[in-house]
């Protein structure tokens, strides 16, 4: 399964654009990787991407767990005797 990903848009001149692909074309990567690898190789931001990773990882809604519901439900019904 591949992972989504999202597009950064990034304005750069015309002659920046062409020293940016020459390099991709000389590591034989794609620009985009090329990108990518230059932005992960500050180490803080390769900290932020990390811990956003975690984050968003802790977003992902869960299936609901069938024995808390029914914990739930004995404290819920518990409280109205």
């Amino acid at each position: 399964m591949t992972k989504p990903s999202e597009r950064i848009v990034v304005f750069v001149t015309p002659a920046q654009k062409r020293a940016i692909a020459a390099t991709a074309d000389e590591l034989r990567i794609s620009v985009s990787e090329l990108m990518r690898r230059a932005v992960l190789s500050f180490s803080a931001t390769s900290e932020q991407v990390k811990a956003a990773s975690i984050v968003d990882r802790l977003n992902v809604p869960r299936a609901p767990d069938a024995l808390d519901a029914a914990l739930q439900r004995v404290a819920h019904d518990a409280a109205l005797a």
